[in-house]
C-alpha cells in the first residue's frame, strides 16, 4: 500500500510539468495580411490558469493580456515595399504560481499588401491623371 502511494505521488508531477501551449489549429493561423487583424486566446490544458506573458513584440502594435488574449493588426508599413513578406518571431509564455513555466516561439508572418491604389485629384472641377500610391502612404508621381 505504501509503495502505490509513492509511485503515484512521483508520477503526479511529472505529468503537471507536461504541459504546452495550445494555439489554433487552423492551416496558415498564423500568417496575418497587413491592415487585417489576427485575434486567437492561447489557451493550457490545465484546470490551473496561469500568467501568459510574450516577448518580441518590439513596438509592432501587438496586444497581449495575462489571460492569453492576442490581437494584432500589422501597419501597412510593416514590410517595406521591396520586402514581400515580414516574418516576426514570437516568444509566448504561461507560468504558475507554484513555479512551472512552459514557452514557445511561433513565427508570425506578414504577408504584406503593398497594392496600388488610384487616387483621383481634383482641381476646379476637373480631375488630372491618377496618381500611382501605396497604401503605406508612399506617393510615387
Amino acid at each position: 500500500m505504501v509503495f502505490r502511494f509513492l509511485c503515484l505521488l512521483v508520477l503526479i508531477p511529472s505529468l503537471s510539468f507536461s504541459q504546452q501551449l495550445i494555439f489554433p489549429d487552423a492551416e496558415n493561423w498564423n500568417r496575418v495580411k497587413e491592415g487585417q487583424t489576427l485575434s486567437f486566446q492561447v489557451k493550457v490544458n490545465d484546470p490551473t490558469v496561469p500568467k501568459f506573458s510574450l516577448e518580441g513584440i518590439n513596438g509592432y502594435g501587438i496586444q497581449f493580456d495575462t489571460l492569453g488574449n492576442f490581437s494584432w493588426t500589422p501597419s501597412f508599413d510593416l514590410a517595406d515595399r521591396f520586402e514581400k513578406q515580414k516574418e516576426i518571431s514570437l516568444i509566448f509564455q504561461a507560468e504558475w504560481k507554484d513555479g512551472r513555466k512552459v514557452r514557445t516561439t511561433y513565427n508570425f508572418t506578414d504577408a504584406g499588401r503593398h497594392e496600388l491604389v488610384f487616387v483621383r485629384v481634383a482641381y476646379l472641377d476637373t480631375f488630372s491623371k491618377p496618381v500611382q500610391q501605396f497604401k503605406a502612404q508612399s506617393a510615387y508621381y
